[in-house]
C-alpha cells in the first residue's frame, strides 16, 4: 500500500487529502484536513503577499505534513493556484516553504487547474456535453466538454474571495452585471449556450447543501445532486438576504465560508443566465481528486482506463476484501438470466448497469460481518463511493443487491421514498430476485454452474442449467422460485442441460 498526501493551496482555503492507493488500483481516503489562510486577502498594493500571511502558510503547512507523516505518506504532492499565480513574490514563498518544510509546491496555470478539475470529473461522473465550472476562491475555471472529452478552458481572475472584496459592497444584481462583463470576450462560452453545468469547488457543493437542508433532502450526498437555476436562485437569495450572523448558523454552510457564498453563488448564477444553463449538477470531487487521478495513478491524460461505474465497482470490492471470481460469476450468470427478460420485455434493459453493480457487490457486507450482511451491504454501496449513477440509481443498486423480499425492501428504502416512484421498487424488486437466483447457482463459489439459458414464453420460463455435480446449487436455486413467480407474474422452473453450453 502506497500512501499519498494532495496538497491544494487556494485563494481562500487549503486542503490535504491523505490517499492511500493498492497496488490493484484501488484506493481510498485516509485522512483529510482544512485550513483557511485566505491569501487573496493577504496579497498587499504592491502585488506581494504579506510576510504574516507567509508565515501562517508555512506553518499550517507543517501542520499537514505532521499529518501525511503521522499516516506513512511516501509522497506529498503540493499545487498552488490563483493567489499564488497572483502573486509578485511567488518565486520568494515557493523557495521559502521548500526550504522550511521540504516539499515543493507546483503554482499550476489556470489552463492546468481546469485539466485537473475535469480529471476528477470525468473519472467519477457520467459525462457528455456539459460545461464544467470551477469556482476558488481567486479564480473560476470553465471547461467546454463535448462528447465527454474536453475541447477548450479558460481562467477568468475572479473567484468567491476576490468578488467579496471587489464587489461585496453591490446588490446582488450589480455584482451580477459587473461580473458579466467578463463572458463575452470568451469564446467557449458562446458553445456552451443550453448545456448542463457541472459545478466543482467548495461555493457550489456549499449552495447543494444548504439546499438540500431547506428542501429536507433525504440523503447527505452532494456528488451527483441535481439542481434548478430556480433553486440555484432562490438558496442564493436566501442567503443573501439574512443577516452574517444567522448565516454563519444555516445548516450545510461553514462559517469561515458565510461572508463569501453569496458572491461565489453569484459568480455562479452569472455563468448560468449567461449561458442558459438551467440543470447545474455538483461534483463533491475536485482539484484534489484530479491530481490525485493524474499525477499518482498515472492516468491516461487524467482518465481511467475502465467505466465510471465499472472503475468505482472494482475499488469497492478491493477496498471491502470480496472474492472478485465470485462477484463476476454471479454477474455472469445474473445478465444472462436478464437479457432474456428484457427481450420479452418483463425488465428494463436501461437498467442493466444497475443489475451488473447490484451484483458485483451483493456480497460486500460481509466486509463488515456475515451475519444481517445484506444490511451492511446496503449501507457500504449508499455510502462507498460508487460512481456513475444518480442518487435514485444508487438507492436502486443498494436496495436490489440486499433484496429479501419486496415488504423488507420497502422499509429499508422508506427514508429515501421520495426518490424512488412505485415502477422502481418493482424493478428493485426484479433485479434483487435475479441477482438472487444467480447467487443461488454459485452457491459453492466454485463455478459448479458453467452457464444458464434463459427460454420464455407466454405464461412461464424455463431455466436451463450446465452445471458440474450442482445439487446444492440446484437446491437454492429452486428455493428461489416463488420469488421469481410473484416478482414476474409467471412460474420459472428450472432444468438441466447437457451438452456444450
Amino acid at each position: 500500500m502506497n500512501v499519498t498526501g494532495i496538497i491544494d493551496i487556494g485563494s481562500n482555503s487549503m486542503r490535504l487529502s491523505i490517499i492511500a492507493s493498492l497496488q490493484s488500483g484501488a484506493y481510498y481516503v485516509l485522512d483529510e484536513q482544512k485550513a483557511s489562510p485566505r491569501l487573496s486577502q493577504q496579497i498587499k498594493r504592491d502585488g506581494a503577499i504579506a510576510e504574516d500571511a507567509i508565515r501562517d502558510l508555512i506553518e499550517k503547512l507543517q501542520g499537514f505534513i505532521g499529518l501525511c507523516r503521522a499516516h506513512h505518506a511516501t509522497r506529498i504532492e503540493a499545487v498552488g493556484t490563483a493567489a499564488l499565480r497572483a502573486a509578485k513574490n511567488r518565486a520568494e514563498i515557493v523557495e521559502r516553504i521548500e526550504r522550511e518544510t521540504g516539499i515543493h509546491v507546483e503554482v499550476i496555470p489556470g489552463v492546468e487547474e481546469a485539466a485537473l478539475g475535469f480529471s476528477a470529473v470525468a473519472n467519477t461522473m457520467k459525462l457528455c456535453d456539459a460545461l464544467l465550472v470551477d469556482i476558488g476562491g481567486g479564480s473560476t475555471e470553465v471547461t467546454l466538454v463535448r462528447s465527454g472529452a474536453a475541447i477548450a478552458s479558460h481562467s477568468f481572475p475572479i473567484g468567491a474571495v476576490t468578488a467579496n472584496r471587489d464587489l461585496g459592497q453591490l446588490s446582488r444584481e450589480q455584482m451580477m452585471q459587473r461580473i458579466q462583463t467578463l463572458f463575452p470576450q470568451v469564446e467557449l462560452l458562446t458553445q456552451a449556450k443550453n448545456m448542463e453545468l457541472i459545478g466543482i469547488g467548495g461555493t457550489i457543493r456549499t449552495i447543494a447543501r444548504v439546499h438540500q437542508g431547506l428542501s429536507g433532502y433525504p440523503l447527505a450526498l452532494t456528488h451527483n445532486y441535481f439542481m434548478q437555476q430556480t433553486d440555484v436562485e432562490e438558496t442564493v437569495a436566501y442567503l443573501g438576504d439574512i443577516p452574517l450572523a444567522r448565516r454563519k448558523k444555516v445548516e450545510g454552510l461553514s462559517k469561515d465560508r458565510a461572508d463569501l457564498i453569496v458572491p461565489g453563488g453569484m459568480i455562479l448564477l452569472s455563468l448560468m443566465r449567461y449561458t442558459a444553463s438551467s440543470v447545474l449538477r455538483i461534483s463533491g470531487r475536485g482539484l484534489r481528486d484530479g491530481t490525485f487521478f493524474t499525477r499518482v495513478l498515472g492516468t491516461d491524460n487524467g482518465l481511467l482506463t475502465e467505466g465510471v461505474l465499472e472503475t468505482s465497482v472494482h475499488n469497492l470490492l478491493e477496498r471491502c476484501r470480496v472474492p472478485i471470481d465470485h462477484a463476476k460469476t454471479v454477474t455472469h450468470l445474473a445478465l444472462a438470466i436478464a437479457t432474456p427478460l428484457c427481450e420479452r420485455g418483463d425488465l428494463d434493459p436501461a437498467r442493466l448497469h444497475l443489475l451488473y453493480a447490484a451484483a458485483m457487490l451483493h456480497r460486500v457486507g460481509i466486509h463488515i460481518h456475515y451475519y444481517d450482511f445484506d444490511r451492511h451491504t446496503f449501507y457500504l454501496i449508499l455510502n462507498g463511493t460508487l460512481y456513475g449513477l444518480t442518487h435514485r440509481e444508487l438507492l436502486m443498486v443498494a436496495a436490489a443487491a440486499s433484496y429479501k423480499g419486496r415488504n423488507r425492501t420497502r422499509k429499508q428504502c422508506a427514508p429515501f421514498r421520495t426518490l424512488l416512484s412505485e415502477d422502481d421498487l418493482t424493478e428493485i424488486t426484479k433485479i434483487g430476485v435475479i441477482v438472487r437466483l444467480a447467487e443461488a447457482l454459485d452457491r459453492r463459489h466454485e463455478k459448479r454452474v458453467s452457464a444458464v439459458r434463459l427460454k420464455t414464453e407466454k405464461k412461464q420460463a424455463v431455466l436451463y442449467v450446465h452445471a458440474d455435480e450442482g445439487d446444492l446449487e440446484y437446491q437454492a436455486a429452486n428455493d428461489l422460485l416463488p420469488l421469481f413467480r410473484k416478482a414476474f407474474g409467471f412460474p420459472l422452473s428450472i432444468s438441466s442441460e447437457k451438452g456444450a453450453p
